[in-house]
């Protein structure tokens, strides 16, 4: 178990690699869009989803993903 905090605004911010397969929990406290990859980008509007504030969402990763986050 692994804990980030990434800030979101408005261009695109990526989280490090992940090491391993597993779940991520994005939790939010505004409305934020989230894209997740090998190199994700939050910023385009296809392949990312939106959550909105005080969301929850869990996302399924693997090795070297990475999540993106942007203001929403």
């Amino acid at each position: 178990v692994s804990s980030e905090t990434i800030t979101s605004s408005a261009s695109n911010q990526q989280s490090a690699a992940s090491s391993g397969k597993s779940m991520a929990r994005v939790a939010t406290d505004t409305a934020i869009y989230i894209a997740w990859g090998t190199s994700p980008d939050a910023t385009v509007t296809t392949g990312r989803i939106m959550i909105p504030a005080n969301g929850v969402e869990y996302v399924q990763i693997t090795e070297g993903f990475k999540i993106a986050v942007v203001n929403a």
